[in-house]
């Protein structure tokens, strides 16, 4: 996926997402921290021809009006949504990400949302697709009521195989070795066992994070999420990616007596548009604003360490488009 980043979206193509997208990063670039409708609908005029002034005023309009639903979705207003609007809604403006540093984690999808999180997810020695594995997980912890002894969770995560093509296959040995820890912590499935003249391909993959609840006599049946993660824009044809029967029936022993919950992680942000239809092909999805929501309804926002590597990722990620987060 190319890098969309540094571009002005084009209103007739791009949707509303992508052009409130490009309105919080054009936000962030002012010195003033300040950003009108007019700017942002003067800025994408400049390079078109052949479109209505008032169908770009239309567009702009719409992705301020997402704007606002964000600051909604996102929950509370307590800094976790960066940005905030004035009484008219016509204007934008940056905040800073607030005493939790909940804001921080919202820059974080944004900026893993536009740029090319292949060739660009590497910033201040951090990879940005193995810190969204890190960051799902968390929020997935919190979705089953944790942090709590109760509720466990490990990184499957694909990242481990290597950057791969669908088709590409895994080595054998390590996908053996990370379906078998899984059913050993988990307590489901036994032990890894193919079904017969499979092959291990990159596709079997999609599972990154795994949450489950534990109960006191360690006995099968419990509920257990399967969590798949994505970055960038390039998400729509994943959706149906995470098959729990598939996954189990192909690698496991035995099949667990209650099958995985789907769960769908996007730094995207998600219109309402298609959304039951998304939802339905995919599991429950957490789009950037749904992450946010879960993360700052906990009286522990994310782990320390997590905290900082995703601050040191933003801010060497932003310093190299140009941005320089005040």
């Amino acid at each position: 996926m190319t890098s969309s980043f540094p571009k002005v979206p084009k209103p007739h193509l791009d949707n509303v997402s992508a052009i409130a997208d490009y309105v919080e990063i054009e936000c962030l670039k002012q010195r003033d921290g300040n950003l009108s409708i007019l700017d942002v609908a003067s800025a994408i005029q400049m390079p078109l021809d052949g479109v209505a002034e008032d169908d770009i005023h239309q567009s702009v309009t719409d992705a301020f009006a997402e704007v606002a639903e964000r600051m909604n979705n996102c929950g509370a207003d307590d800094g976790r949504y960066p940005f905030t609007l004035d009484s008219r809604g016509g204007l934008i403006r940056y905040r800073g990400t607030g005493k939790r540093k909940i804001g921080m984690t919202y820059l974080y999808l944004l900026f893993a949302t536009r740029l090319n999180m292949r060739s660009e997810r590497v910033h201040s020695g951090y990879n940005g697709t193995e810190l969204f594995e890190e960051l799902s997980k968390e929020v997935a912890v919190r979705f089953l009521g944790g942090p709590h002894s109760s509720v466990s969770s490990l990184i499957f995560g694909t990242a481990r195989f290597g950057v791969l093509e669908e088709d590409d296959e895994i080595d054998m040995a390590t996908f053996q070795g990370a379906v078998t820890s899984l059913c050993h912590e988990v307590g489901e499935g036994l032990s890894f066992k193919p079904y017969p003249d499979a092959r291990i391909r990159a596709k079997d993959g999609k599972l990154d994070v795994v949450v489950w609840r534990k109960f006191a006599d360690k006995r099968p049946g419990k509920l257990v999420l399967f969590g798949q993660c994505k970055t960038g824009t390039s998400w729509e044809s994943s959706l149906h990616d995470l098959q729990p029967l598939g996954f189990c029936a192909k690698w496991m022993e035995k099949l667990p007596p209650v099958l995985p919950v789907r769960l769908f992680f996007v730094a995207d942000r998600l219109p309402a548009a298609n959304w039951t239809d998304r939802t339905t092909n995919a599991g429950i999805l957490f789009d950037r604003c749904r992450i946010i929501e879960s993360l700052s309804g906990s009286t522990v926002s994310l782990e320390v360490e997590l905290s900082r590597k995703i601050e040191k990722w933003v801010k060497a990620a932003s310093k190299s488009k140009g941005v320089v987060l005040q």
